[in-house]
């Protein structure tokens, strides 16, 4: 895993030769490169048809280097250390943290090809790296954003008249989330008279735009990342419920928003009844190194 500051990654490429003859080879290279790619959900071109050839893969950084000339490799192991000089990110030229979602993929990898003579093919090996930010000297100060749920959050008049009497309230201890640090904070079912509540579940989703977030018309889509259960089954009334959630590694990064695309994430809290009536709350939430 590595740091965007200008920080080294170190590797050992590992060659095996079974043969009892010399392997030849015509001198191999090592390809670093760094690519976002926005995907338009099918569901969305049409929309603005005059962006898609825009979004292109964009090349974040690529970097060529020579691990070792042509020669020949001996029977058995034979090991060939490197070192790349990772870049700077900058306003101008920003590279992003490694994230993996449903439109937008940022993407880091090393390619390693052994050349070899015009009637062999060449060896071709690719293998994934992380990069992220190291943390901020100066972290945003923690927001205390409480929640309630009641009868009222639902819209639909007949769907309202169908629900128990219930209020269940909580807290996130902050809505700017370290990667770090699990998500923490309380829920509590306070008052459900009339029914009882079947189940209640925290959602992370996190929200993919696809062009300019200031564009009404760039598609987002919202996708969920995980889901935790909190509780299964009825909960005594007036119990605080700790959550502490750990945030997933590849399909999160710290939230971002450039000319070209936006990632941002959101907690869905959620309380099923028995009667199969569900009641949300929407939390939008910051993620930071």
């Amino acid at each position: 895993m590595a740091d965007v500051r200008q920080e080294t990654l170190y590797g050992c490429l590992v060659v095996s030769n079974p043969c009892k003859s010399d392997l030849k080879h015509d001198g191999i290279i090592m390809q670093l490169e760094g690519v976002l790619s926005i995907l338009i959900p099918p569901s969305k071109q049409g929309l603005i048809d005059t962006v898609v050839n825009s979004l292109k893969p964009t090349v974040l950084h690529s970097e060529v280097l020579e691990i070792c000339r042509a020669g020949k490799f001996p029977h058995g192991t034979s090991e060939l250390p490197f070192e790349v000089l990772l870049p700077i990110s900058s306003p101008k030229k920003p590279i992003y943290e490694t994230f993996h979602g449903n439109s937008i993929n940022i993407h880091y990898a090393l390619r390693c090809t052994v050349k070899r003579s015009l009637l062999s093919k060449p060896l071709i090996q690719m293998t994934e790296f992380l990069v992220e930010h190291k943390p901020s000297s100066c972290p945003l100060p923690p927001r205390v954003r409480e929640f309630s749920l009641t009868p009222a959050n639902v819209n639909n008049a007949g769907e309202r008249s169908r629900l128990p009497n219930f209020s269940i309230t909580g807290r996130l201890d902050s809505d700017m989330c370290s990667l770090s640090k699990p998500l923490t904070g309380e829920i509590c079912v306070q008052e459900c008279s009339g029914g009882v509540v079947n189940s209640i579940e925290v959602q992370l989703h996190r929200l993919e735009t696809c062009g300019n977030p200031a564009d009404h018309l760039a598609p987002t889509e919202t996708s969920e990342v995980q889901s935790w259960q909190v509780c299964d089954g009825d909960v005594a009334r007036g119990l605080a419920i700790p959550l502490c959630l750990p945030l997933p590694r590849v399909f999160t990064c710290a939230t971002v928003s450039s000319r070209n695309f936006a990632i941002g994430f959101e907690v869905i809290i959620q309380v099923a009844f028995c009667n199969d009536h569900l009641v949300k709350e929407t939390i939008p939430i910051v993620l930071e190194r």
